[in-house]
């Protein structure tokens, strides 16, 4: 089975972060100049509301996670998005200023583990789910 649009972007995306990790700051993180991160797409719908999720370096007490929503998207919009851990809700990302890094991707720092597997969650404002992704990632130091 050949790979789907969403797996070959997460793939490019995690290739790019490899190569400039260490190497570029984010706005808005506490980026870390002695760490990099890869994050891999394992599963999810092409043409849902996610665009990309990716894991970036941050402090010591975590990882930042991004999560990108498609500008062409014909369904509702986003008002949060959650990130879980073998079906426990490890953290909320919700759509708005605070959490905005660019025009179209919220991130926020996730305290826990370097390294995982996260399946990333958008819900409308009445809380059904719109669009799931689940990533696999790895954050060295």
């Amino acid at each position: 089975m050949s790979p789907t649009r969403r797996e070959v972007l997460a793939g490019v995306i995690a290739a790019g972060g490899t190569l400039t990790g260490g190497c570029v700051g984010f706005q808005g993180s506490n980026a870390s100049s002695e760490a990099d991160c890869t994050t891999e797409a394992v599963s999810g719908a092409d043409e849902g509301v996610i665009q990309q999720a990716v894991a970036a370096p941050a402090d010591s007490s975590g990882v930042e996670f991004r999560v990108t929503v498609r500008n062409d998207s014909d369904g509702p919009a986003p008002a949060r998005f959650a990130l879980y851990d073998d079906g426990e809700e490890v953290a909320v990302i919700p759509v708005g200023e605070e959490f905005k890094l660019s025009e179209r991707t919220y991130g926020r720092v996730v305290d826990g583990p370097k390294r995982g597997r996260y399946r990333v969650v958008a819900y409308d404002e009445s809380g059904t789910e719109l669009d799931d992704l689940v990533v696999s990632f790895e954050c060295r130091e």
